[in-house]
């Protein structure tokens, strides 16, 4: 796979992200019940955003996301762009992991129920370390924009600076990927 993948988030979420360096494998178990559902790091090749990611939840609407809609107030969304290499395609990331064929088709058809495409999910069964990270966004209502480094690192003390547009460096339209 060639590109970018991405791991959308919320802004506190992101900030636990930058400080341990590590996108945690973890149980996703909102959509569904939690047994079944291994740990996993999700990832999705969808932009402008992941309608059923976690993070909708914390900042979209109590509804289905209409598609190539960011949810949340500016500054609330979050996403790290990963290398492709770093996750594999869901369901098969998931029968790895053990879980039974009925908990992916229901997983899968939750998705399409939320205006999502599975076909573009992946997930790792390890943590996604920040040496696999291509860039950190946050959207600012309009755009993603880049969550500029020092030294090589991204500092998670710094994102609420950053969000109140402090320290913006340049920004990418929604369908940069």
């Amino acid at each position: 796979m060639s590109g970018v993948i991405f791991h959308y988030t919320h802004r506190t979420r992101l900030a636990d992200i930058l400080r341990t360096g590590a996108i945690e494998a973890r149980t996703r178990s909102h959509w569904l019940n939690p047994h079944g559902i291994p740990p996993l790091a999700w990832c999705s090749s969808a932009a402008p955003w992941e309608p059923v990611c976690s993070a909708t939840l914390v900042v979209g609407p109590d509804a289905v996301l209409p598609i190539n809609t960011v949810p949340g107030r500016a500054y609330e969304a979050a996403r790290v762009r990963i290398s492709p290499e770093a996750a594999e395609a869901w369901d098969i990331a998931m029968a790895k992991s053990g879980a039974h064929w009925s908990t992916i088709m229901r997983l899968a058809q939750t998705g399409y129920e939320q205006n999502s495409d599975p076909g573009r999910w992946l997930a790792s069964r390890r943590p996604i370390l920040a040496r696999m990270w291509i860039g950190v966004d946050l959207w600012d209502g309009e755009c993603w924009v880049r969550v500029p480094r020092q030294n090589e690192q991204y500092c998670a003390a710094d994102l609420d600076a950053f969000a109140a547009g402090v320290s913006v460096v340049h920004s990418l339209p929604f369908s940069d990927l």
